[in-house]
């Protein structure tokens, strides 16, 4: 979802992938999906976790995205790193915050779960915690009810999605 977000050619009415152009000319009621943002960027998928768990390879995979061909030169390296996972809690001497950190540092743009703790106050998750990542998350509406939490009324933006009358997602 976020590649296609982020690079997605698009699809036109027939069904068939949109070819272009993109530019400011694309008319978008010709279109079932318009193209993302950057239809024409590289996207590299790096497998970090298996079926369940936690991953030990997050900090391998930024390594990577820093230096793709491992040759020392770090000019190569991908412009945008998204991280949609992170650990409950974060710490600023985790080692993915201090990966994510230098990879900031290198001009990379880093982009992390602030969390996944639900909603939780004053606690972002490493690696969003990180000095040089932009955080996002969403929130329940009503955390003020203990009732809600993690259940609750969810705002339109939640990846959750609004919640139905039925009180079901």
């Amino acid at each position: 979802h976020v590649a296609g977000t982020a690079a997605g050619y698009g699809v036109r009415q027939d069904g068939a992938t949109y070819p272009g152009p993109f530019d400011t000319t694309v008319n978008f009621s010709n279109l079932r999906i318009g193209p993302g943002m950057a239809p024409e960027a590289t996207i590299y998928a790096l497998k970090v976790f298996g079926c369940s768990g936690s991953s030990d390879v997050v900090d391998a995979a930024i390594e990577w995205a820093v230096d793709p061909n491992q040759d020392g030169d770090f000019s190569d390296h991908v412009d945008v790193i998204n991280l949609s996972l992170g650990s409950s809690f974060g710490a600023s001497f985790d080692a993915t915050t201090v990966a994510v950190e230098n990879a900031a540092k290198l001009g990379i743009i880093v982009v992390a779960s602030a969390g996944n703790t639900g909603d939780v106050h004053y606690a972002v998750g490493s690696p969003g915690m990180a000095n040089g990542a932009i955080a996002v998350a969403a929130t329940s509406i009503d955390t003020t009810n203990p009732a809600n939490y993690g259940d609750g009324p969810v705002a339109a933006f939640s990846a959750r999605g609004p919640r139905r009358d039925d009180n079901t997602l």
